[in-house]
């Protein structure tokens, strides 16, 4: 049914009780603990030391409790680069954007991508949300009603699960950093209502200044390592990268040594004849750490902004034929020589350069990493883990290398689980009743059960918070300290004689952590019948073993099975009976 406001005064009223009712809904998300009807989780750990025009990615989640309603305007990321599609740091995307799982949305320089979506139902005239349905797929019951004339809509829903439902949407945010400015970004993530109330979660990430390169010339082609004389050394200007503007000279080292810059200070001239002024440093000869027979020289530093900065430029040397001994850089060791991280963790590493002679020597080094994907490693040797793998971290001098072997694991968390069969021994068509006891500290875990093929799983007592009967697997939101899992397996009706073998997991977010140890096999057991015939049913009889004699000789079938005793099956019912 629809309707048309007359006048300005109704329409005021229609509009004034929406908001109410909006703004109803968001009071009582209040009272009722917005922190468990909403919450909201952003990963950045790939960002974090991203290099400035890279691109990397960023999640964000956000799951909604089960039986809350509530009307959302849109999701924003605060904190972020100043760059196309996130101005003042601020990206905002809705629902809408993208309604489908695997569906993408571009906006200047960030792709967003919807992983997942569970459980989401859609009003009219706004977005609806319910305890939904277990099963796939998921469904709810949602209504929306919007205001004729104003558009304006909320929505609600509701529906038959239970306390285990929620809904679910999960982003991937991709962003090229180009553009952006080095530092470290405290960045929010919010689910907003659009009535005053939000929800968030946030982070932080730092991305790291990007190296330019740039074009050094030493302007003497032929240096003395001895001399008292000072290097001069331009960084030449070009239309992109005004050099006497832009670097800072007291950032600039040069040479094997790392030697700053030498007073009477730095001058601004155009040393190449290309209108442009170019900065040059001049550097102690002594300090620079140059020796006979090299042949070129690094200089690096830092932009006033942060960015760093490198060169290279080829000389020769003379004045090295007076009898004088010289030393030279030989050897750069560095510590640790190996280490083992989970990811998230760091490592600051140290060089050390040594001459001819084992002795220490005044040298820098610049740091890489071998696997960047594995780990990322700074100006100053602090490794970053990053991904599992393996990578050979850097030092460099020159021709001179030293190198430190880093292997990055997932860090598990720890449990333990036993399995105890209550009777190993049974009949075809029987069942035993199994216990797994875990044990352990852990976040989203699950027991996952493989019992012989054909064989079928009930489940009877535990505490987990969703069983799946088609993969026997047992889930818990988390495990703070040990729970118990029983259940019967039952045997085929028409299952051959033998020994069955029960194989079981414990599992997290990053896989297996630890198999189920303890009791693994069943036997469907001929001799089990016979020892049942008696009074005692766990001991062989006279009388039971005199019945598997008699069934032997006549070859008879005990009933349930699809063959008569063997030799030396009998055999094994007399140790049984002389021993009892």
């Amino acid at each position: 049914m629809s309707f048309k406001l007359k006048n300005n005064k109704k329409q005021e009223k229609s509009f004034f009780a929406s908001t109410l009712v909006t703004l109803f809904i968001v009071a009582m998300l209040i009272m009722s603990g917005p922190a468990q009807a909403v919450q909201v989780a952003i990963n950045a750990n790939n960002l974090n030391n991203l290099v400035v025009g890279q691109t990397g990615f960023f999640y964000v989640n956000v799951t909604i409790g089960t039986n809350e309603r509530i009307p959302i305007a849109n999701f924003s990321v605060d904190g972020l680069p100043d760059i196309p599609g996130s101005p003042d740091g601020k990206l905002v995307f809705n629902v809408s954007d993208i309604p489908e799982a695997g569906g993408f949305k571009v906006k200047g320089n960030y792709n967003i991508t919807l992983l997942d979506i569970y459980g989401w139902v859609g009003g009219s005239g706004g977005f609806g949300y319910d305890s939904n349905y277990a099963d796939p797929p998921y469904y709810g019951y949602g209504y929306g009603y919007s205001f004729i004339d104003y558009g304006y809509g909320y929505g609600y829903g509701y529906g038959g699960g239970n306390a285990s439902n929620y809904i679910r949407l999960k982003y991937k945010v991709s962003v090229n950093t180009a553009g952006a400015l080095a530092g470290t970004y405290n960045v929010v993530s919010r689910v907003n209502t659009g009535q005053g109330v939000d929800f968030q979660g946030g982070t932080s990430f730092t991305l790291t200044p990007a190296t330019i390169s740039v074009t050094i010339d030493i302007l003497k082609d032929k240096i003395n390592p001895g001399s008292n004389e000072d290097i001069k050394v331009a960084i030449l200007s070009t239309a992109s990268f005004n050099a006497s503007a832009q670097v800072n000279p007291s950032s600039v080292r040069f040479g094997p040594s790392g030697a700053t810059q030498k007073t009477p200070y730095n001058k601004s001239e155009d040393v190449n004849s290309d209108g442009r002024l170019d900065l040059v440093i001049p550097f102690s000869t002594m300090e620079t750490g140059i020796n006979c027979n090299d042949t070129s020289a690094i200089l690096i530093g830092k932009t006033y902004t942060g960015q760093n900065i490198t060169g290279s430029d080829t000389y020769t040397t003379i004045g090295c034929d007076d009898g004088i001994s010289r030393r030279n850089l030989t050897t750069i060791a560095v510590s640790p020589p190996s280490t083992s991280l989970t990811v998230g963790d760091t490592q600051t590493f140290t060089a050390s350069p040594k001459d001819q002679d084992g002795a220490a020597f005044p040298a820098t080094v610049t740091w890489t990493s071998s696997n960047t994907t594995v780990g990322t490693v700074d100006i100053s040797g602090n490794f970053t883990a990053l991904t599992p793998g393996t990578s050979m971290v850097n030092a460099t001098n020159g021709s001179v290398a030293g190198t430190a072997i880093v292997t990055v694991t997932i860090s598990h968390e720890n449990a333990t689980a036993t399995r105890e069969i209550k009777s190993k021994s049974i009949l075809p068509g029987e069942s035993i009743i199994i216990t797994v006891r875990i044990s352990g500290n852990v976040n989203a875990l699950a027991l996952h059960e493989i019992p012989p093929e054909g064989w079928n799983v009930t489940r009877r007592t535990d505490s987990a918070d969703a069983f799946k009967n088609s993969t026997n697997e047992w889930a818990w939101k988390s495990m703070e300290t040990n729970t118990t899992v029983t259940y019967t397996l039952t045997a085929p009706v028409n299952i051959s004689i033998g020994t069955y073998q029960i194989e079981g997991t414990v599992i997290d977010v990053n896989g297996i952590l630890a198999n189920v140890d303890g009791d693994k096999s069943v036997k469907i057991d001929i001799l089990e019948f016979y020892r049942r015939l008696g009074n005692d049913p766990y001991v062989v009889e006279t009388t039971d073993l005199l019945r598997a004699f008699y069934d032997f000789i006549n070859n008879i079938v005990p009933q349930g099975f699809n063959q008569p005793l063997s030799s030396d099956e009998v055999d094994e019912l007399v140790n049984e009976w002389r021993n009892s």
